[in-house]
């Protein structure tokens, strides 16, 4: 075969693209770290980016979901050990009025104090976060008890759950009704806030035995908030558990999706010489073999 002119400076020409092709890839490569930008770079790899991509997103949710509901129970874990002060304090007043050597001012002294301590649990037992009342389950626009002191039937017992893992949610809540209301059952004992009504007309009738009876129902209320504050710190010790499991997935994922899709750029800097030099070589050569103009033109 007769090898002309033109075919020689045909194919310098394309070597030369070629090589300035290479070039501006690895100039793309080590300006932007990625060594897969998009599809035509490797397809296979692409496709495992995007899943690993969309998986990565749905952990960063779910870490967000973990942070809000920590931060919700967090809340409520602060407001329950207020409520078991308050309720100790209670109990202190209580033993203070049935004591016989106390007074019938010194009783209405501590009806006042008692009442006090009802309102603030009323205020407590309709805790926000936000927009949120915590203690209503999931009516959470709703309060617990409404102003007159009464149980709002609005609110429900059902649980608040956050979504944190592929089918693994956890209740947040704590049943405010069951807390703070009154049993279905009259054979049970009466909730807090009839117990401590009840307790202050006590106090103001000055029965040392009627308020003594008084005692064994504010340990029963007491127990009741320190029950179900161990149960939401058994929640929460979970939900620690399972934000570190997140964090060290999250963690995991980026570095295969780095190992997957970025350069390494010493590796990328050094090709970029040595397809420099490369480059420069077939400049050369093609100086000896067509005519400089289009050598000058390409280069």
């Amino acid at each position: 075969m007769r090898i002309t002119n033109n075919m020689m400076s045909q194919n310098i020409t394309n070597n030369i693209e070629t090589s300035q092709e290479r070039l501006l890839k690895l100039q793309d490569q080590s300006s932007s770290g990625l060594g897969v930008s998009k599809p035509s770079d490797d397809p296979s790899a692409i496709q495992r980016i995007i899943r690993m991509r969309n998986t990565i997103s749905n952990v960063e949710q779910y870490k967000s979901n973990a942070s809000e509901a920590s931060s919700y129970m967090s809340t409520i874990d602060g407001v329950l050990g207020e409520i078991t002060s308050q309720i100790q304090r209670v109990r202190d007043l209580a033993a203070e009025g049935a004591n016989g050597t106390s007074t019938p001012e010194d009783r209405a002294k501590l009806a006042i104090e008692v009442d006090q301590i009802a309102k603030q649990l009323g205020v407590e037992a309709n805790t926000q976060i936000g927009t949120k009342y915590v203690f209503s389950g999931t009516a959470t626009d709703q309060k617990l008890v409404n102003s007159d002191g009464t149980m709002n039937s609005s609110a429900n017992s059902n649980e608040l759950q956050y979504q944190i893992g592929n089918d693994v949610a956890i209740n947040v809540s704590v049943d405010g009704q069951a807390l703070f209301g009154d049993p279905v059952d009259p054979a049970l004992p009466s909730g807090i806030f009839t117990t401590l009504s009840d307790l202050s007309d006590a106090l103001k009738n000055g029965d040392s035995a009627d308020i003594s009876a008084y005692l064994d129902k504010i340990d029963t209320n007491l127990d009741s908030v320190i029950a179900a504050r161990a149960d939401l710190g058994a929640r929460m010790n979970r939900m620690s558990a399972l934000q570190g499991q997140l964090d060290n997935t999250s963690v995991n994922l980026k570095q295969n999706l780095s190992t997957i899709q970025n350069v390494d750029i010493e590796s990328t800097i050094i090709n970029y010489t040595s397809q420099q030099n490369v480059y420069q070589a077939a400049l050369q050569v093609g100086a000896k073999i067509i005519q400089p103009s289009l050598v000058d033109y390409l280069s």
